[in-house]
């Protein structure tokens, strides 16, 4: 009877000691109902009872580790990567944890290892001492590990931290696997892991290039964009100067009586109508002259000479806002975003029957606001209602490193909605991330 309580005494706080680490570190409730969080947790307490009982092992730590990860983004709502840091400095506690324990019996109190391993270990009194000192190291760094936790890492970053992690998981069960090459269930599960781990290696060092080039494609447009803004503002100074002189030379023409066909020609090119493009450009005047403003016109010639209706319209209260005080990792991420947003209305718009592409820029309060609207092929299929390309094979990487980057800073907040007509993409800058 006191082995079965043991079990089961064990199983819960298996589970349940990771789930009150969360609360304790981020200072969380959860974030489901109480009848859902309840059903949760009673799901979870039986799949530890299953792995307990079926799997022993490195194999039964990579499930334990996999219920931890679930029930944390479950019952947290956190995103992945934050679950993934949580569950990894979790683990290091709880063998900070163990390792006292067991220096505590084995040195202080002088039991035998053996003595150690056979009568005290695995006992509900050493667990539940195990998961005490674990949650009593979590209440004293609590502070330092939300800092770790709420660190904010650029998408590469992150990725290189899962790759590492990913290479020290590999050699581990590597190790496992051959250092006695014994064939028996053990062995398959540790090859198995191995290659699942070498197949996650593989997508991440893939997703790691596709963002590296997606990132470069902006920031090279961004550099161009800022020459092309320069030469553009050149030659409106250069035209406005060249007008003021052709106004002088026809006031001393008038002067002088001189031919009026002199004057007509001139009239001529005094009175020459601005073109479409040129009417955009000055449509962004409120923007910074920062390669933003060049960003934005470039992207709506684009969409004209696909014959899409552009309309614009940006608020002068823009011309005092936050993007002339951006940093330049903040413009860099902001550049690839409205290329990334600009890049698929166009494509949207472009295969849509009205073909029309919409761009408003507000400043609200402290923030500003960019609104990018476009028709779209009236298709419910096509329109992605989370965040993923619906696109097909290959596509969508753009979306893929717009949520990365939007995961990785507080300075950005999107949002999308869907009407009969247009596919409406927001974008809010926002002057404090605090």
């Amino acid at each position: 009877m006191l082995e079965i309580i043991s079990y089961i005494a064990s199983g819960l706080l298996t589970i349940l000691t990771p789930i009150l680490f969360v609360k304790i570190v981020l200072k969380r409730n959860i974030q489901v109902s109480k009848i859902k969080s309840i059903v949760l947790i009673v799901l979870f307490i039986i799949l530890t009872f299953i792995i307990q009982n079926n799997l022993e092992g490195t194999s039964k730590t990579i499930f334990y580790c996999i219920l931890y990860c679930i029930a944390i983004t479950s019952l947290y709502k956190i995103d992945y990567w934050k679950t993934i840091l949580l569950v990894f400095l979790y683990l290091l506690l709880l063998m900070l944890a163990d390792s006292i324990v067991v220096i505590t019996f084995v040195f202080i109190l002088n039991i035998g290892k053996t003595d150690f391993y056979e009568i005290y270990a695995g006992s509900i009194v050493i667990n539940m001492l195990v998961y005490i000192i674990t949650i009593f190291i979590a209440i004293l760094l609590k502070k330092l590990i939300k800092k770790i936790i709420e660190y904010e890492l650029n998408s590469n970053k992150k990725l290189i931290f899962m790759v590492a992690l990913t290479l020290v998981c590999i050699l581990f069960f590597f190790h496992q696997a051959f250092d006695d090459i014994t064939i028996n269930y053990n062995f398959y599960i540790n090859v198995g892991i191995i290659i699942i781990f070498l197949i996650i290696l593989f997508m991440l060092i893939k997703q790691f290039i596709i963002n590296t080039q997606i990132s470069l494609k902006y920031d090279r447009l961004l550099e161009f964009m800022k020459t092309y803004e320069a030469e553009i503002e050149k030659e409106r100074i250069q035209r406005h100067e060249t007008k003021n002189q052709l106004l002088t030379i026809k006031s001393k023409i008038y002067d002088k009586e001189k031919d009026y066909k002199v004057i007509n020609y001139i009239d001529s090119i005094l009175d020459e109508k601005i073109e479409v493009s040129q009417e955009h450009y000055a449509k962004f005047q409120y923007l910074p002259a920062n390669g933003l403003k060049a960003l934005f016109y470039f992207k709506t010639k684009e969409a004209e000479n696909k014959n899409i209706k552009v309309s614009i319209n940006v608020s002068k209260k823009v011309e005092n806002s936050l993007l002339y005080n951006l940093s330049t990792n903040e413009f860099k991420q902001l550049g690839r975003l409205i290329g990334i947003y600009l890049d698929n209305a166009i494509e949207g718009s472009f295969e849509s029957k009205d073909k029309k592409l919409g761009i408003e820029i507000y400043a609200i309060s402290s923030d500003v606001e960019i609104i990018i609207s476009n028709s779209y092929k009236n298709n419910k299929d096509k329109i992605s209602t989370n965040n993923k390309s619906t696109k097909g094979k290959n596509r969508g990487h753009g979306l893929l490193l717009a949520n990365n980057i939007l995961n990785s800073t507080n300075k950005f907040i999107s949002s999308k909605e869907v009407t009969n007509n247009l596919y409406i993409q927001k974008l809010i800058i926002k002057k404090s991330t605090k």
